[in-house]
């Protein structure tokens, strides 16, 4: 598979099960990231991600932390990351919508009632109209209020 495979895998599951043969090469589309569903946590010990990470420690993040990915690709042609970035998602960002991570968010403070957030994108600020959409929408959901996440570093 080369590229993203959220679209291509399963379709390519489907025709396996249709008995159809398999291609050598399966490219993958770029989905619509606002589409996806949201990380199911429940795959993995979520405990040890939100009160035992890495990151509280070192960054002096308060537990419980969580972390999301609101986009995709790099603009930059850094040595260690490329070209293997630019092959996967393609040579701009893309992100989902300010609205798609609020959610996000919204159902992450509804579970576990997060006190830190690390947001892992390559270019969070390569928008400073993302940015800011995304600053005025977490401040109004009181999200950075003391009492319920302290954001961190990215």
């Amino acid at each position: 598979m080369q590229g993203e495979g959220e679209i291509a895998f399963p379709a390519l599951l489907e025709s396996l099960a249709r008995g159809e043969p398999s291609p050598r090469l399966i490219r993958g589309r770029p989905p619509d990231l606002d589409t996806l569903p949201f990380v199911d946590r429940d795959l993995f010990d979520v405990r040890a991600e939100l009160d035992h990470s890495f990151y509280p420690g070192v960054l002096g993040l308060d537990p419980p932390l969580v972390t999301i990915i609101a986009g995709r690709g790099c603009t930059y042609n850094c040595s260690f990351c490329q070209p293997a970035e630019r092959l996967l998602f393609g040579p701009a960002v893309r992100r989902r919508s300010v609205a798609s991570v609020i959610a996000e968010l919204r159902e992450l403070r509804d579970r576990y009632a997060f006190r830190s957030l690390m947001i892992h994108d390559d270019c969070l600020l390569e928008d400073p109209a993302w940015v800011v959409d995304f600053a005025r929408a977490y401040r109004a959901e009181s999200f950075g209020s003391p009492s319920t996440a302290r954001a961190g570093p990215t």
